[in-house]
């Protein structure tokens, strides 16, 4: 017959041993503590600034720095992608963030993973279109490539554009 009871544990001089010392603590990461830098993609479009709010206000709360990028498929792009990313840089800076802007030569997807490598980012922050279906097939999704690519997480804002009224375009913002 067995008897169920406390198991004490002896050292080979008979003295009760005692529970090994924890070596490790858990350490809980605050927020500020997570993330020093975001890449934020940029094509222009204000869909693409989507991702401009939620990026400056996770970074305003990190104390992180936010790098946009402007990818350009040939040389005559390069100088109005650095007037748009001075701009962009410019007003980010007026809310007391700190930020840069990088323009880059290249295919969008590959030198988005690229730039987040070499800038050694903690987060991709980007917008999507959010087709579906065939509009997916067809146009291909940068986000999602980028995702499956990505060294880091990527945090994706869903944008759409609505006509208002007045029949004017603005931008919905879901995150």
């Amino acid at each position: 017959m067995y008897s169920l009871g406390v198991i004490n544990m002896l050292n080979l001089d008979g003295s009760k041993l005692r529970p090994p010392e924890r070596r490790f603590k858990a350490r809980i990461s605050e927020p500020k503590d997570m993330y020093d830098r975001f890449l934020v993609p940029l094509d222009g479009s204000p869909l693409a600034e989507c991702a401009c709010a939620p990026a400056a206000e996770l970074a305003r709360q990190c104390s992180a720095e936010i790098v946009f990028l402007r990818v350009c498929s040939d040389n005559s792009e390069l100088a109005a992608a650095v007037d748009y990313l001075e701009r962009v840089s410019r007003e980010a800076g007026r809310e007391g963030l700190k930020v840069r802007g990088e323009a880059y030569l290249g295919e969008s997807t590959s030198r988005i993973v690229q730039a987040a490598r070499e800038e050694a980012v903690d987060l991709i922050i980007m917008s999507s279109h959010g087709r579906t279906g065939l509009a997916r097939s067809v146009f291909g999704s940068v986000a999602e490539t980028v995702m499956r690519q990505s060294p880091c997480p990527v945090m994706v804002v869903r944008g759409g554009l609505s006509t208002g009224p007045d029949g004017a375009e603005s931008v919905e913002v879901a995150v």
